[in-house]
């Protein structure tokens, strides 16, 4: 499960002590085996600690880095971001926050993002650039529409999004279960 962005400070540091303390450990006991040959016992037990904290910083470091996108197929509804301008959210407004517009001819997919922070930053860095001000949104849609399409890879780790087809928007529509909210505004 990912953790809160607040959480995660406090952590790094934890996963960085415990990388540098396992490996300083673990090397001075191989050096105490090696080149002292006087405490077998003692550098075995400075191996398995310095072995065991280094393999437990892996682990506070999965917790660090764990997505914020993972998708609980066990769920009913999947919670989806959306960047966008104000041209477009004026469409989603006039629908009562129900329903995204049909795609223009030149726009064949729809991209619904999986994480906030890639959507803050498409709204952020693109939106306002081409329109003045960005917005991002949210909505659930219900997990037996999605498991038809893949969840698409488009850049690193986090930056993941379904690319619904143009023909297949209304039918998402349907599907999308409570209202459209905008959760972040940008200028």
């Amino acid at each position: 499960m990912a953790l809160k962005r607040r959480y995660r400070w406090p952590l790094s540091i934890l996963f960085s002590l415990t990388f540098r303390i396992g490996f300083a450990v673990g090397w001075l006991g191989i050096v105490i085996l090696f080149i002292e040959r006087s405490d077998v016992l003692l550098a075995a037990l400075m191996i398995v600690v310095g072995t065991g904290l280094f393999v437990v910083s892996f682990s506070i470091y999965d917790r660090i880095i764990s997505p914020t996108w993972v998708v609980d197929h066990r769920a009913d509804t999947v919670r989806l971001w959306r960047p966008t301008g104000p041209e477009e959210l004026g469409l989603v407004e006039a629908s009562g926050w129900r329903a995204w517009p049909p795609r223009l001819p030149d726009q064949p997919i729809f991209y619904p993002v999986l994480s906030r922070e890639y959507a803050e930053t498409i709204a952020r860095d693109w939106n306002v650039k081409r329109s003045g001000v960005g917005y991002v949104t949210t909505f659930e849609v219900k997990q037996s529409f999605l498991d038809r399409y893949q969840i698409q890879q488009v850049g690193g780790r986090g930056i993941l999004e379904y690319w619904i087809p143009a023909e297949d928007l209304a039918e998402m529509n349907q599907n999308i279960v409570g209202l459209i909210e905008v959760v972040a505004e940008y200028r």
